[in-house]
């Protein structure tokens, strides 16, 4: 899988960068032209904490009973499910299942944010790459928290996946 590196340090599949060029070129037929910053929110927006479909709340974590407890919304709902597993990315996939919108996990990398971007650097960017039949996306999730920049790359990677109908 080819990647490019963008102006402020973040990886993008070939695949993805053409998937953003028409919605660029939309925001730039109503702005002007865009400075790499609005390049960047526009970016930020589309491929790292994307909501959609299911947006994540928070996860609480009961370690003496590898239990973890999911607060989010699906198509509008609040929702609040509990599920028992080794770890919490076991718990999500399990927790996705549930929901009726299963995936797999390909690849998964913890990195941190590039310090060429100045709103999130030194965080934690998890990248999580996801299949659901033969459709494999990446997941970002960005947080000062590992634990929540894992959920939201999850999350938002499964709202890639499972998009409004």
């Amino acid at each position: 899988m080819y990647e490019i590196i963008t102006k402020f340090g973040y990886k993008m599949t070939l695949a993805e960068a053409a998937e953003l060029q028409p919605i660029l070129k939309s925001y730039s037929e109503k702005e002007g032209e865009l400075s790499a910053e609005r390049v960047l929110d526009v970016f930020r927006e589309q491929r790292v904490n994307v909501n959609g479909r299911l947006v994540f709340n928070n996860i609480e974590v009961i370690p003496d009973e590898n239990r973890f407890i999911f607060h989010f919304k699906k198509d509008g709902e609040p929702l609040v499910r509990s599920i028992t597993a080794e770890g919490p990315i076991e718990a999500a996939l399990m927790l996705m299942r549930e929901i009726g919108m299963p995936v797999e996990l390909v690849k998964y990398r913890q990195l941190v944010v590039p310090e060429k971007d100045k709103l999130w650097a030194g965080r934690g960017l998890s990248r999580m790459l996801l299949k659901a039949g033969d459709v494999e996306v990446e997941g970002r999730g960005v947080s000062s928290d590992t634990l929540k920049a894992n959920m939201r790359a999850l999350f938002g990677g499964v709202n890639l996946l499972y998009k409004k109908a």
